[in-house]
């Protein structure tokens, strides 16, 4: 049989079973329902786990036999166990009150943990106007990390969650009562859980009963009640149907119920608080193996380094000595001369643009220790700035950028205003959006100077 696409090993007391659930094209369904007995592996005996309480060997050796049968466990499992404290919580408040700070505080009045030794999950039940009602569960940081150890211990998979075992409806359309450890859970009739409610303590069964709500609801019910024994409960006469998980057909029934409840995309239960275990330390063995391999690793790489970069030089040296002969110094030189004649070309072509558009080249030089000052008179502009500029023949060309879409047009009229007395001419031909804000912006930006406007010449001036 193929490993399952889920793992739940569930607690009640006395009785301890797995539940298999594979994904099908409409959600999940059972697999198989493992009990306590059928495993192929030995038990582990004197199995060490993590204590940070120093209490000793808590009580999990009864994960070892589940998840040791075949197949293999899902990687991920689940446990809902009913000693782990779970509370239904119901108070005055409104849209701002601090609910879950108030549903761990009655977990904790239960249970007897400090906030520094447990950790809870919590969800928000429907209530009426003005009220707050909550569901936590809650369990010792020590008893997470045994249950985790021992699932990671004896089957390689890892523990992801951990919550109560109550809350599976076996008919969404009739009341239900459950009794578990210390805690019963009474739905009322419908798939919604608007009347959700649980009592705590040994006598939890006998609060429910007496309760008018319930006893009212159960006696309309008649016949369709659902009864959960999943606890020991007194032999008595209850009206309704009995779903004792002593006899195996409730327990295969309930698990039914279980893959109904989970989520068919994500396969986590529906309307439950589970706790998120997260993962284990790794291992002082593991850390040394993984260092090893890494040290390993490198000492590798390294060594293939150091040869490729050798074989590398030694080519460059024999490259570099075939390259160093008359022949190639010629050619070198007979490309430098066609640079050159190239570079003498556009020299020329400059010079007769410039001669052709009537511009005194000459008065041009001038205008160019001018050029700093009409960049420096439009710094009033704070909303651009100026990153660099750059001639192109007899123009220049400023490039920044802008926080603000009008800043670069801004920036232009006022370099165009501070030169326009030394024949420049400023305007802005492209303006582009980054996008990296919700206004687009910033915006990066090119002015365009250009030398169209006659330049006055002091007398006297030499033009040399």
């Amino acid at each position: 049989m193929s490993r399952p696409s889920k793992t739940f090993l569930i607690q009640a007391c006395p009785r301890h079973f797995r539940v298999d659930l594979r994904k099908t094209a409409q959600g999940y369904a059972v697999a198989q329902v493992l009990r306590e007995g059928g495993g192929e592996g030995p038990e582990e005996e004197g199995l060490e786990l993590f204590d940070p309480a120093g209490s000793g060997v808590l009580e999990t050796e009864w994960i070892v036999p589940l998840v040791r049968q075949r197949p293999k466990p899902a990687p991920e499992i689940t446990i809902l166990s009913d000693r782990i404290t779970s509370v239904v919580s119901e108070s005055p408040g409104g849209p701002g009150e601090d609910w879950r700070g108030a549903a761990e505080m009655e977990a904790q009045t239960i249970s007897g943990l400090a906030s520094s030794e447990a950790v809870a999950a919590t969800t928000r039940l429907p209530a009426n106007s003005g009220m707050i009602r909550s569901w936590i569960v809650q369990a010792a940081i020590r008893d997470v990390a045994a249950m985790r150890n021992a699932v990671s211990g004896a089957s390689g998979s890892r523990l992801v969650s951990l919550g109560h075992p109550a809350g599976i409806r076996l008919d969404p359309t009739a009341p239900q009562l459950e009794n578990w450890t210390d805690f019963t859970l009474f739905h009322a009739a419908g798939g919604e859980r608007i009347d959700l409610r649980g009592w705590n303590g040994p006598d939890s069964l006998a609060e429910a009963k007496e309760d008018g709500e319930v006893a009212a609801a159960l006696a309309q019910a008649g016949q369709t009640a659902q009864i959960l024994l999943a606890a020991s409960a007194p032999a008595e006469a209850y009206s309704g149907t009995i779903a004792d998980f002593s006899d195996p057909f409730w327990i295969e029934s309930w698990s039914q119920a279980l893959a109904k409840a989970c989520d068919p995309l994500t396969g986590q239960i529906l309307g439950l608080p589970l706790v998120s275990v997260p993962k284990p330390p790794p291992s002082a063995a593991a850390v040394a193996k993984t260092s090893g391999a890494i040290g390993l690793a490198m000492a590798v790489l390294l060594g293939g380094h150091f040869l490729l970069e050798r074989s590398n030089h030694e080519n460059l040296e024999e490259n570099l000595r075939e390259v160093k002969t008359p022949a190639e110094r010629v050619s070198t030189a007979r490309s430098q001369i066609a640079e050159l004649k190239r570079e003498l070309r556009t020299l020329q072509a400059t010079a007769r643009s410039a001669g052709a558009s009537g511009v005194n080249v000459y008065a041009h030089r001038r205008r160019i220790g001018s050029l700093l000052d009409g960049i420096a008179a439009a710094s009033k502009v704070r909303e651009a700035v100026v990153v660099d500029f750059r001639p192109e023949s007899l123009n220049t060309v400023l490039t920044g950028a802008a926080t603000t879409f009008n800043a670069p047009q801004t920036l232009a009229t006022e370099i165009d205003e501070a030169l326009a007395g030394n024949g420049w001419r400023a305007s802005l031909v492209r303006r582009t959006a980054k996008l990296l804000r919700p206004d687009g912006g910033p915006w990066s930006y090119e002015i365009r100077l250009t030398p169209t406007r006659p330049v006055r010449v002091d007398p006297g001036e030499s033009p040399f």
